[in-house]
């Protein structure tokens, strides 16, 4: 590549020459931070019996990272590699029921709280600047097989 400056600007660039060493093959695994809907980290669709809308609140852990327990007993944690913790109404969604929050990621049916009543939801973030970034939103939720 060559440059050309005027005035301490670059002005022009050249390509004096271009060596191809492997033919490019275009491949999108994924994009975006999550997918619309479930898919493994290999792209492949993830089996779901059912799908609806759901408004999304947020809360942290409060006692602090890893010292934060759910209605369940299982510690509250957030993993956007596997499985967050949270909270439902379970009169809907029985305790311990695979998830997929669009939006949000995997998530595993583990906590309850007092407004979580119906097709409300509550994801668990570690702070409060990660609940506040989140607001409050309006997601599809994914019940895996």
């Amino acid at each position: 590549m060559s440059y050309r400056y005027e005035d301490g600007y670059e002005a022009l660039q050249k390509i004096i020459s271009e060596n191809i060493t492997t033919i490019p093959i275009d491949k999108i695994i994924l994009q975006g931070t999550y997918p619309v809907m479930p898919i493994t980290h290999d792209g492949a669709p993830v089996p779901y019996s059912s799908v609806f809308q759901v408004k999304c609140t947020a809360y942290h852990a409060i006692y602090g990272i890893g010292k934060t327990y759910t209605y369940s007993g299982r510690k509250a944690v957030r993993d956007p590699d596997g499985y967050s913790t949270i909270a439902v109404d379970k009169a809907l969604i029985p305790m311990g029921t695979k998830l997929f929050v669009q939006g949000y990621g995997f998530a595993i049916a583990a906590d309850t709280g007092s407004a979580i009543k119906g097709n409300i939801i509550d994801v668990f973030f570690d702070t409060l600047s990660e609940v506040n970034s989140w607001g409050v939103k309006y997601e599809n939720l994914y019940i895996l097989k």
